[in-house]
């Protein structure tokens, strides 16, 4: 064997189309607060959420805290965002009357009061 061979690259392994050459970016939704402040998350990092009709509120549980959603098309928010189609939401004081953030320290401790 010549010490001077060389190892194919990944291209030529794989081929041009090969997973380790396509760049993706996965969906971020984002939300504006109240108080007027931006946050994004990854789809994919949504831990779980609840839909309460009675209340008319849908909550959003990340790893950094949970972002509840209320208003009388909160329903309907919830249903586009499942869908992957709600990527920005904003309160207009109507549709959506409220939008918060609530970082995951604050929910454990309101948890743990009662």
């Amino acid at each position: 064997m010549n010490g001077n061979s060389r190892s194919p690259s990944l291209r030529e392994q794989f081929g041009r189309k090969s997973e380790c050459w396509e760049k993706r970016t996965e969906p971020i939704f984002r939300f504006w607060t109240g108080d007027e402040q931006c946050f994004g998350f990854p789809f994919f990092s949504l831990f779980w959420s609840a839909c309460l009709p009675g209340p008319k509120t849908v909550s959003l549980h990340f790893p950094l805290g949970t972002v509840p959603v209320r208003g009388p098309k909160a329903l309907d928010f919830y249903d586009g965002f499942c869908a992957n189609k709600s990527t920005l939401l904003k309160a207009d004081g109507k549709d959506v009357v409220d939008v918060k953030f609530i970082p995951k320290e604050e929910d454990e401790a309101a948890e743990a009061a009662g």
